[in-house]
């Protein structure tokens, strides 16, 4: 929670530093001039990497046992000190920042190596979240099917984290530049988006549960819902066996795995919480606020989803999709 916390905070503040960095007179008091995509570059990964992955990891640890307990504060601690290393790595210097998708990056070695430690530390994470995993019951109640949903979200992590690997070490040495950052975080960057997802889709659960509201499926319907979304998951490695990392194949059928693969399970469970909520009778204050934050998020990622359909070509509808589906 400290982890994810801090990093919205550094998000925030390296979004000041983007004002200053364009702005009269303050221009001026930064030593390069790409100052300002450097700036950017810490701000997006703090806030769609580091605030995820790290609240990922509260959902997860109150979803475990003690088991392993040594490890998770190993994860906590390779996962911090990777995050202070990426944030510590503009100031040391020009980084010739790249705007590469979901993981856009600084040419310098010590974000790359920021990178990889937070990412042995995610790795480590979702290895003790698998073998602390309690038992989902025999009975399925609704606390089962939020607990099957996370564990699909760990599943999901992990391959995302096996894909960034592949990718890595399929791609030709000679390839350099956006042109190489771009197809290293292209399949894994997909994986990320439904392990996002999922958690979304739990947290949704939780909120409409707290708030009262009656969903017209079982918690066993839920479950279904939820393993649809790891069964589109589990088509990255075909992708990977069909298609070169460098082709055109390879590229699309990711892009089509998000946009129809991701409506698997967010479709129909959203349709069920909006039919719940438009049944539900009127809540008090504290059951308000909870559905206020469900209806924004749902309203958020919907509008976000619907964009990305309407994406053709390098637009501001590329930005739009991105801001909506992260924000919900």
């Amino acid at each position: 929670m400290w982890l994810s916390l801090v990093a919205l905070m550094g998000a925030g503040l390296f979004s000041l530093l983007l004002v200053l960095a364009r702005a009269p007179y303050t221009q001026d008091l930064f030593p390069w001039a790409e100052f300002f995509r450097t700036a950017l570059v810490v701000h997006v990964d703090l806030s769609v990497l580091v605030w995820f992955l790290a609240y990922a990891g509260v959902l997860w640890s109150l979803n475990s046992t003690d088991r392993a307990r040594g490890i998770g504060w190993t994860a906590l601690a390779l996962a911090s000190a990777g995050t202070a290393i990426l944030v510590l790595a503009p100031f040391l210097g020009d980084a010739h920042p790249l705007m590469s998708n979901y993981i856009p990056v600084l040419q310098t070695p010590v974000f790359h190596a920021g990178l990889l430690v937070f990412a042995l530390g995610i790795g480590v994470l979702a290895w003790r979240s698998m073998v602390a995993i309690p038992r989902v019951g025999e009975e399925m109640a609704g606390v089962a099917a939020m607990r099957f949903g996370l564990n699909t979200a760990t599943v999901s992590v992990v391959m995302a984290l096996m894909a960034f690997a592949w990718s890595g070490w399929a791609l030709p040495a000679e390839l350099t530049g956006k042109a190489y950052y771009e197809l290293l975080f292209w399949g894994g960057g997909h994986m990320l988006q439904f392990t996002y997802t999922l958690l979304m889709l739990v947290a949704w659960l939780w909120l409409a549960s707290a708030s009262g509201v009656e969903l017209p499926v079982s918690p066993r319907v839920v479950l279904v819902f939820f393993a649809l979304g790891l069964v589109t998951v589990f088509l990255a490695p075909p992708i990977y066996y069909a298609w070169e990392v460098t082709s055109v194949e390879h590229h699309r059928f990711f892009t089509w795995q998000m946009q129809y693969g991701g409506s698997l399970a967010t479709l129909p469970l959203g349709l069920a919480i909006l039919y719940g909520l438009s049944r539900s009778r009127s809540a008090g204050p504290h059951a308000a606020v909870l559905r206020g934050a469900l209806v924004s998020s749902m309203v958020l990622f919907g509008t976000g989803g619907v964009i990305g359909f309407l994406i053709s070509g390098s637009n501001v509808t590329i930005p739009a999709h991105y801001h909506g589906s992260i924000i919900g």
